[in-house]
């Protein structure tokens, strides 16, 4: 568990933290673009869907195995300078997406805007740690995650009214070009670390060290992935944000404009509607996980069935066409899940010791994009499999259930390590130790005698 004098909060604190998270709503605006920009993209480089499925697993599978480097990253280098190449690497991948002529060469640019991506997240969480006391976290982790839906809501109606206009090369031109204007900012050595955490390596502790020692590096992230609690934070993200994140970064713009037959403007404002709610739902959730910890779990459980229930309702509905209420009420439901996937880090900052904090955190991260990157490939290829068999709308009905089996089984695995670690606690609350939330036992926890 997290340890150390906490912080005091100071205008600096607040500064700090709107500049990391400023890098990560760029990240997110940039991640987002596909969604509206994808049928533009198969036009522009003749491919089909399961080819346009492959940008963003491409993107979205770099971002998850990049995960873990970047917390061992932040671990040792400190957020400031690994915000700086974020934002650096963001803006050279976007620069060259908007121009290069051929798909493979777009590929190869949407990997390096994978890569600078993954840097953020963990990096603002890092900074929360280090700038905020802990009653702040729960909070302030969820308004990180808005700066990240205000980047979903810049990438949805703004940027679809923008492209019609300007044109595939300036519009996604101009998205790189404020990421490397932005990098400025992160220039300055002051703007990221507390004085207390400025010596030697804006981070905690002497035993930390520059020196690349790949042993210890593989070492932190093997404690990091067999806690129990480290497990469950993975399983927790990869549940919770992974059919949402599906839904907004690839294939909810086609699903409304190919499959239901929305015009580009109703399908645009439905995604902002899911956004709109996910902002919402950032703040509720984040005031409700901070003042009742004990509810977390509930909370993502139930979450984790509603956003089941949607996957399922998608795949059993007839013809493949429901109604405009039952897909307002879908896209409502879907809006839950990036918000509860801040539990996923909440988990990490209980349970993993601070010197490996930013490693904890960059494992349960990964969980979520590895599920959204199985998710978009697979709706994908079935898509490509059914759609010469099938009309549109029944092809997407059967691409859906992809994602309903990946959801099924993130919350089988997500129950099971639940229990596991409220058998912990429960354990070390016989023994007079305290947990970082109180348990009581129920019917259905584990006994005691049983192993992992």
């Amino acid at each position: 568990m997290v340890s150390s004098a906490e912080p005091s909060v100071t205008m600096r604190s607040w500064f700090v933290w709107f500049a990391g998270a400023g890098v990560y709503l760029l990240a997110v605006f940039n991640r987002s673009t596909l969604g509206v920009a994808g049928p533009d993209a198969m036009i522009k480089f003749g491919i089909g869907p399961g080819q346009l499925s492959v940008f963003v697993l491409l993107q979205v599978g770099v971002y998850a195995v990049m995960q873990i480097p970047a917390g061992l990253l932040v671990d040792r280098f400190g957020p400031r300078k690994v915000l700086l190449a974020a934002a650096l690497t963001m803006g050279i991948g976007q620069l060259t997406f908007a121009f290069v002529p051929s798909y493979g060469l777009a590929l190869l640019a949407r990997g390096v805007l994978g890569c600078g991506d993954a840097l953020t997240y963990v990096s603002v969480l890092r900074l929360l740690t280090s700038w905020f006391p802990g009653e702040r976290y729960a909070m302030l982790a969820s308004l990180s995650g808005f700066f990240g839906m205000v980047g979903n809501v810049l990438a949805t109606v703004p940027l679809a009214m923008l492209l019609p206009v300007a044109g595939w090369g300036p519009s996604f031109a101009t998205a790189a070009i404020i990421c490397l204007v932005y990098a400025l900012i992160l220039v300055r050595p002051g703007t990221v670390t507390p004085p207390y955490l400025q010596l030697p390596l804006e981070q905690d502790p002497p035993t930390r060290t520059k020196n690349f020692d790949l042993r210890a590096m593989l070492r932190d992230v093997r404690d990091a992935a067999t806690l129990t609690g480290g497990r469950l934070s993975f399983w927790v993200h990869f549940t919770t944000m992974s059919g949402s994140a599906t839904f907004l970064l690839l294939w909810g713009f086609p699903y409304l404009t190919e499959a239901l037959g929305y015009d580009r403007a109703l399908a645009s404002a439905l995604l902002m509607l899911m956004v709109v709610v996910q902002l919402g739902l950032a703040v509720v959730f984040g005031w409700f996980m901070g003042s009742r910890p004990d509810l977390r779990m509930p909370l993502v459980i139930v979450t984790c069935l509603l956003n089941l229930l949607v996957w399922v309702t998608f795949t059993a509905w007839p013809d493949g066409r429901p109604p405009f209420p039952v897909v307002i009420a879908a896209i409502t439901v879907m809006a839950s899940g990036g918000p509860a996937s801040a539990v996923a880090f909440m988990l990490a900052r209980d349970y993993q010791p601070r010197q490996r904090l930013s490693t904890g955190t960059g494992y349960a991260n990964a969980g979520g994009w590895t599920a959204t990157a199985l998710c978009s490939v697979a709706v994908g290829v079935v898509l490509d499999l059914a759609g010469a068999r099938t009309g549109v709308a029944e092809s997407y009905r059967w691409a859906f259930g992809t994602i309903a089996l990946i959801t099924a089984l993130g919350l089988g695995r997500l129950l099971v390590w639940w229990l596991r670690s409220r058998r912990e606690l429960l354990a070390l609350q016989v023994s007079g130790g305290q947990g970082p939330v109180v348990v009581r036992r129920h019917r259905f926890d584990l006994p005691h005698s049983e192993h992992h």
